[in-house]
């Protein structure tokens, strides 16, 4: 299991470190919470992903 740390995820999703901790405030993206530390698992980041993905099909 590979877990990555706020900076490591925003930076696999392509997003800002402040706009993944807010889709954390907002229960938008699964985490890990150790105590203070919050860690996000690679598979539930691509998991994240395939679930917002938009068939081009269905885009019209």
């Amino acid at each position: 299991m590979t877990l990555l740390t706020t900076t490591e995820a925003a930076q696999y999703l392509r997003y800002a470190p402040s706009y993944l901790r807010k889709l954390v405030m907002l229960n938008k993206v699964p985490y890990i919470k150790f105590e203070k530390a919050v860690r996000f698992k690679k598979d539930d980041l691509d998991k994240f992903i395939d679930d917002h993905r938009v068939d081009a099909r269905s885009a019209y």
